[in-house]
């Protein structure tokens, strides 16, 4: 057919479109051609898939190099030669060279030595929420460990898990925040309230927890030092606010109620002869969770309710605490292997209210050591009935294997389920 001149232009013009079109569909599709990109291509954060180092290259070439586990980022320049080779030139170091390939939307670098690493694009928000991702996984392991009798091989499973998960956020909050002071722990408060709000306030209240804990301690100091010069306790905690004691009014107000003037002071009635366990500050509020720190005159600081309180006010705080009495401990031989029985009461257990009927709970274990290196650990064996069934009689056993009863050590561990408190005490066998 002949083509007249009006055709040929037609032709032309869809050939020239299609050539244009061809070129910028050529252009989208750059990750996926087999030759290298232009340097403006690559332009963006890579991370190499295992964390190790990051590359974050300008439109014109300019960027930096991280080693992500040192946090160590230096500034260059990164040049693309025809024929793949991708050099990165900085005062710090000596240049690095790769051979440069795509592997679909992978950046992969084949250093001089042979080593192969592969890398991906990554947005700042992309490893914001890696992070967030992190902490939430981490905090649920962690959470999984606070199951009863968690077995050993399991829990060192899981922190290993979340030792990983740290160092790998670390390596990213690195390559997020530079190596500016404060940078990091800056935005280490922002990820956390971002992604694990009730962690980063249980964190806070528990540090004002402690730093009011501290603050009564400081104070049954100066309350001692008051003592030794003046051959007398202070009538009020008003008298240790002098230059040469407590110089900071703010010790006085507590970091959980914000109150001013937030102790109480209980002057020693029988002075050096005190009881250890008597009560000789605490807290005029409870604080959220209905407990108050209370000091004693040994100057240790425990935490009461209300009723606790009253208690240790009149007989002291160790009345106001949970009652371990072990009545009987004993080892028996038997085909399974060595038994140790243990058995005893329990009082003076915080009541709790479930459905609004008041209870009382607590679980017993036992764990032993011996030759093995893993500890030997009983079931939990729980107690409960309501506060007026105390004391509360219990028996708990363990299986020592092949140990005997000469080569091991055991101890009774309690957990006040309502109070959250837990401590141990040794037990000593009739052997």
């Amino acid at each position: 057919m002949k083509l007249t001149g009006g055709r040929r232009r037609v032709i032309r013009g869809i050939g020239a479109g299609t050539r244009v079109l061809i070129g910028f569909l050529s252009l989208l599709a750059v990750p996926a051609h087999a030759g290298p990109p232009a340097i403006g291509h690559l332009s963006g954060p890579w991370w190499d898939e295992q964390g190790r180092t990051m590359l974050d290259i300008g439109d014109g070439g300019e960027g930096f190099f991280m080693e992500c586990g040192g946090q160590v980022s230096r500034p260059g320049r990164f040049t693309l030669e025809a024929s793949g080779k991708l050099s990165f030139a900085s005062q710090d170091v000596e240049t690095m060279q790769w051979t440069l390939a795509m592997d679909g939307d992978r950046l992969v670098l084949t250093a001089s030595d042979g080593t192969v690493a592969r890398y991906r694009r990554e947005s700042r928000e992309c490893r914001e929420a890696r992070c967030g991702r992190l902490i939430v996984e981490a905090a649920e392991i962690l959470r999984s460990l606070e199951r009863p009798n968690v077995e050993a091989v399991a829990a060192e499973k899981a922190r290993a898990r979340v030792a990983e998960h740290e160092s790998e956020f670390l390596r990213i909050l690195g390559s997020l925040a530079g190596d500016a002071p404060g940078a990091q722990d800056s935005l280490m408060e922002k990820l956390l309230s971002k992604h694990a709000p009730e962690a980063v306030e249980a964190a806070r209240l528990a540090s004002r927890e402690t730093e009011c804990s501290n603050q009564l301690k400081q104070i049954g100091v100066y309350i001692a030092l008051y003592e030794a010069k003046n051959r007398a306790f202070p009538k009020n905690l008003g008298e240790l606010e002098t230059p040469q004691l407590a110089s900071d009014p703010a010790l006085f107000t507590c970091p959980v109620t914000r109150m001013r003037n937030s102790y109480i002071y209980v002057v020693p009635a029988k002075g050096d002869d005190t009881p250890e366990d008597a009560v000789m500050a605490y807290d005029r509020e409870a604080h959220s969770n209905g407990l108050r720190n209370v000091l004693t005159f040994a100057g240790s600081v425990v935490k009461l309710d209300d009723a606790e309180l009253k208690m240790a006010l009149k007989d002291g705080t160790k009345m106001a605490r949970p009652g371990l009495t072990v009545l009987s401990s004993s080892f028996s031989a038997t085909p399974d292997g060595l038994i140790l029985t243990v058995e005893g009461r329990l009082e003076r257990l915080r009541a709790g209210k479930k459905s609004d009927k008041p209870f009382v709970s607590a679980s017993l274990s036992l764990r032993g050591f011996g030759l093995r290196e893993a500890p030997y650990e009983s079931t939990p064996v729980t107690v409960k009935g309501a506060p007026g069934d105390q004391p509360l009689r219990f028996t708990v056993k363990l299986n020592m294997g092949k140990e005997t009863p000469d080569r091991v050590s055991v101890d009774l561990i309690l957990r006040d389920e309502v109070r959250g408190d837990r401590f141990s005490v040794p037990i000593d066998p009739v052997k």
